[in-house]
C-alpha cells in the first residue's frame, strides 16, 4: 500500500483517527491469531496452497532453526497438518483483505475478502507486483519503500499513523490501513499484508471536521476555522509583501429583531445576511460567523480603497429589507476594519477591528469605521501599565493564585492552575486582561513567566508533601516560546525545585503557531523530552488546527468557557463541546472543561465524559495558603 505519510504531495486533511475501536480490536485480535499460530509459535515449515510459511519474527531471530526448537521439546510434537487447517482458516475467514507477497514483491496469494474488496479473481493477482494495488502517482514511491521494508522486515501494526490509498480493479481508490508482518518459506522470504479498507471511517473523520470548523447555522466557517486561516494568510501575505485588512461586522440592535421574530426567526435573518455578506465579496476572501451576531470578513492582497470599497457593498446588501413570513425586517450592521501592520497579529487584528467597529456604533451605526491613531486612546494606559511593570516584580507587586482542577469520576482534586496577579500600590488590583498583554508586547513577560514558574513549582513540593498525587499547571506565553533558552530554563527550574516533570503541565495557547510553526513544534518536542505534560489551552477560540493536535506531542486539551458557558443553552456550543471531547478521546487526549459555573454545565459535562473541570463552581482563585488548606483537607467535590 502507498504510505502517504511518509511520502511527497499533497495529504488528505482529516480530524485525528480513534486510536482503538471495537472493528480495530476484532481485527487486531484475528491478527495477533494469525502471529500466535503461524507466526511465533515454534513449528516446522507447514504448505499453505502453494505457500510453505514458518516465523520470521523479529523476537525469534537468534534462537535457533524451528526446527531445533521443536528438537527442544521432543513431547510434543507439531501437527502440522493441524496447524495448516488454522492457518488457512484464519487467512480465509479474515474479515479484512490478506495478501502474501514474495522478496520481489510479487503477490503470491490473497484471500477471498481481498477479492471482494479489490474486485480481482486470485488468478488476476498472483504473479503480480503489489504495485498493482497502488494508484500510479504513488507506485515509485511504494518500490523504493519495499526495497527499504525488505533490507529491513519487522511487523507493523494498524494504527501507526501512516494514511495508505489502495486501487481497485475498476480504477477507484480507497483509503485503507494496513498492518505488515514478515515471514519465511522453504524458497524465501515472504511478507503477509492484512488491508482494511476505513472509508467510513475517514468519512466520519470530516464529518467530525465540518461540525468542528464550520457554523452549524449558517454554515460559514466559525471561529476557529477563521484565525487558522488568519494565522496562514498574514504569513503568505508577509512573504509576498501584500496587504491583508480584517473586518469585524455587528449587526445593530439586532435584539429587537429576536424578540419581535423570536429566535427562530433571528436565526433566518442570520441565514440570510450571511449569504448576502458572501455575495458581496470577492472570490477568495473569507467570510465567518465569529459568534452571536458577529461576522469577520478576512481580505488579503487590497489596498485601502479597494477594501472600503467591499465594506460599502457589505453594508449595502444588509440594507435590503428582509421578508420573514409576512414581515419585513430591516437590518443595519456596524464594521469596523483594520489593515494589517508589519508585526501584526491575528489577535492585534482582531483587537483592532473590533476597535473600529465599536467606534462606528457610537459615532454612526449602519457604517464602517477604519482602525487608526485616533483609536489608539487604549495605547497610552498601556504605556503606563507597561512603565510600571518594569519594577512590579522587584517591587513584590505580584502574586501567584490558584485554582483547583477537580476529577470529574472522584470528586478529588487533581491539579491546580497558577494564575497571576498583580496588585499596584495605586490601582489596587489590575485586570490579567489589561497587563498581560502589555507584558507580551514588551518582552517582561519572560521574567515574570519564570518566576511564576518557579513559584509553582516550589509550591507543588509543599503540596506534594500532603498529597503526593497533586499536580500544578503553568500558562507559557507566546514570547516565552520563542525564547531560545525556555528548554534550559524549565530544567534548572525542574532540577532545582526537585519537582517530577510530570508533575507539571504547561498550558499554551494556540497563538504560538502564529509565527514560525516549525520552531514551534521543535521546542514543544524538546519540552516534552523533559517529561512534562503539555495542554492546549483555550481550545477552540484561538488559532485553532486540529493538525497541530495530530503533528504535536499535547496530553490534553483545554475547553474554553466561552463554549462552557452555552451547554445546556446552546445547541451549537453543547454539540461543538461534545465534537471536542470525541475527537480528543480519538487522540488520546484529556479534556478539561474550563469556566464551570453552574451544576448543570458540570452535569452536561460528565454526561459527555469530559475528564476534569475548573471554574467559579467548584472554587475561585485563591491564594497560596488557602490552596494548601484544600489539599490538606483532601477536599472531595460532589460530582455524581
Amino acid at each position: 500500500m502507498t504510505e502517504v505519510g511518509d511520502r511527497a504531495g499533497p495529504k488528505r486533511p482529516a480530524l485525528p483517527r480513534r486510536r482503538t475501536t471495537d472493528r480495530d480490536e476484532t481485527a487486531q485480535g484475528v491478527d495477533s491469531k494469525t502471529q500466535e499460530g503461524v507466526t511465533s509459535a515454534q513449528i516446522r515449515p507447514v504448505n499453505v496452497g502453494k505457500v510453505a510459511v514458518k516465523t520470521a519474527s523479529v523476537r525469534n531471530q537468534g534462537k535457533g532453526s524451528l526446527r531445533e526448537a521443536a528438537g527442544n521439546r521432543p513431547s510434543k510434537n507439531v501437527d502440522r497438518n493441524r496447524v495448516e487447517v488454522k492457518f488457512q482458516g484464519m487467512f480465509e475467514s479474515a474479515p479484512d483483505g490478506m495478501v502474501i507477497v514474495d522478496a520481489q514483491g510479487r503477490i503470491v496469494m490473497v484471500n477471498v475478502q481481498t477479492e471482494t474488496m479489490l474486485g480481482y479473481e486470485p488468478e488476476e493477482l498472483e504473479g503480480q507486483l503489489i504495485e498493482i494495488l497502488v494508484p500510479d502517482r504513488f507506485r515509485d514511491v511504494h518500490s523504493d519503500h519495499r526495497a527499504g521494508y525488505s533490507a529491513d522486515p519487522h511487523t507493523r501494526h494498524m494504527g501507526t499513523g501512516v494514511e495508505l490509498f489502495a486501487l481497485r480493479k475498476d480504477g477507484s481508490e480507497f483509503p485503507a490501513d494496513i498492518s505488515i508482518s514478515p515471514l519465511q518459506s522453504e524458497e524465501g522470504a515472504l511478507v503477509l499484508s492484512t488491508i482494511r479498507d476505513i472509508t467510513e471511517r475517514k468519512q466520519m473523520e470530516q464529518q467530525l471536521s465540518h461540525l468542528v470548523l464550520h457554523d452549524l447555522l449558517t454554515g460559514l466557517p466559525n471561529r476557529m476555522l477563521l484565525i487558522d486561516r488568519l494565522v496562514q494568510t498574514l504569513a503568505t501575505s508577509r512573504r509576498r509583501g501584500s496587504q491583508l485588512a480584517l473586518m469585524f461586522l455587528d449587526f445593530d440592535h439586532f435584539k429587537m429583531v429576536n424578540d419581535s421574530l423570536g429566535h427562530g426567526g433571528g436565526d433566518t435573518v442570520l441565514k440570510i445576511s450571511a449569504e448576502r455578506i458572501a455575495g458581496a465579496i470577492r472570490p477568495g476572501d473569507t467570510v465567518a460567523r465569529f459568534g452571536g451576531d458577529e461576522f469577520v470578513v478576512m481580505c488579503d492582497d487590497v489596498s485601502v480603497m479597494v477594501i472600503e470599497e467591499i465594506a460599502e457593498r457589505i453594508l449595502e446588501a444588509l440594507r435590503q429589507p428582509t421578508m420573514i413570513g409576512r414581515h419585513e425586517i430591516n437590518v443595519r450592521a456596524s464594521l469596523g476594519i483594520a489593515i494589517a501592520e508589519e508585526y501584526a497579529t491575528p489577535e492585534s487584528l482582531l483587537r483592532d477591528c473590533e476597535t473600529a467597529m465599536y467606534r462606528a456604533k457610537k459615532r454612526n451605526r449602519g457604517h464602517f469605521e477604519l482602525f487608526n491613531d485616533a483609536l489608539r486612546s487604549n495605547a497610552e494606559r498601556q504605556l503606563v501599565a507597561a512603565t510600571a511593570l518594569h519594577g512590579a516584580l522587584e517591587r513584590a507587586e505580584f502574586a501567584v493564585h490558584y485554582q483547583p482542577v477537580v476529577d470529574l469520576s472522584t470528586g478529588s482534586m487533581v491539579s491546580a492552575e497558577a494564575l497571576l496577579r498583580w496588585e499596584h500600590p495605586d490601582r489596587g488590583q489590575v485586570s490579567p486582561a489589561e497587563f498581560i498583554p502589555v507584558a507580551e508586547e514588551t518582552g517582561l513577560i519572560v521574567p515574570i513567566g519564570i518566576w511564576v514558574m518557579e513559584q509553582a513549582c516550589q509550591q507543588l513540593v509543599h503540596w506534594q508533601s500532603i498529597d503526593p498525587a497533586m499536580s500544578v499547571a503553568v500558562n507559557l506565553s507566546v514570547r516565552q516560546m520563542a525564547e531560545l533558552e525556555i528548554i534550559d530554563q524549565m530544567k534548572d527550574i525542574l532540577g532545582r525545585t526537585g519537582v517530577r516533570p510530570e508533575d507539571v503541565c504547561l498550558e499554551l495557547t494556540e497563538s504560538v503557531f502564529a509565527d514560525d510553526i516549525d520552531r514551534t513544534g521543535s521546542t514543544l518536542r524538546n519540552l516534552k523530552a523533559l517529561g512534562v505534560q503539555l495542554a492546549m489551552d483555550d481550545f477552540g477560540t484561538g488559532y485553532s488546527s486540529l493538525n497541530y493536535l495530530k503533528r504535536f506531542p499535547f496530553d490534553v486539551v483545554k475547553v474554553d468557557q466561552a463554549f462552557v458557558e452555552g451547554l445546556g443553552t446552546d445547541t451549537s456550543d453543547t454539540n461543538l463541546v461534545a465534537a471536542i471531547i470525541a475527537m480528543a478521546g480519538s487522540l488520546g487526549l484529556e479534556v478539561i472543561a474550563e469556566g464551570v459555573e453552574t451544576e448543570d454545565q458540570l452535569a452536561i459535562l460528565q454526561g459527555l465524559t469530559c475528564q476534569q473541570a475548573q471554574g467559579y463552581f467548584l472554587a475561585r482563585p485563591m491564594v497560596a495558603d488557602a490552596m494548601s488548606k484544600l489539599v490538606a483537607e483532601y477536599r472531595q467535590w460532589k460530582v455524581a
